[in-house]
């Protein structure tokens, strides 16, 4: 992920997932910690944090390498969710 899509996305993490942004049924995001390849510059990994759940890390190395998803897209699948 470039740093463009991650800013993108941490907008929209912040309007609606922040702690000010998510409402009772999306995911409440209070950290998200990157983990940037200095080689190439892009984020290839990204542990989010949310308040009251499990931490949850998304990465695109290993078993992700070839995920027909891209990071960013898994990413808002998972804050998309619905929370039961």
């Amino acid at each position: 992920m470039t740093f463009p899509q991650f800013y993108s996305l941490m907008k929209y993490i912040a309007e609606n997932n922040g702690p000010y942004g998510s409402n009772d049924q999306r995911p409440s995001v209070r950290y998200v910690d990157p983990v940037i390849d200095m080689r190439t510059m892009e984020v290839f990994a990204i542990d989010i944090r949310c308040s009251g759940s499990a931490d949850v890390s998304f990465t695109t190395v290993n078993e992700f390498h070839n995920h027909p998803l891209s990071l960013e897209q898994r990413i808002r699948e998972f804050l998309d969710a619905r929370v039961v």
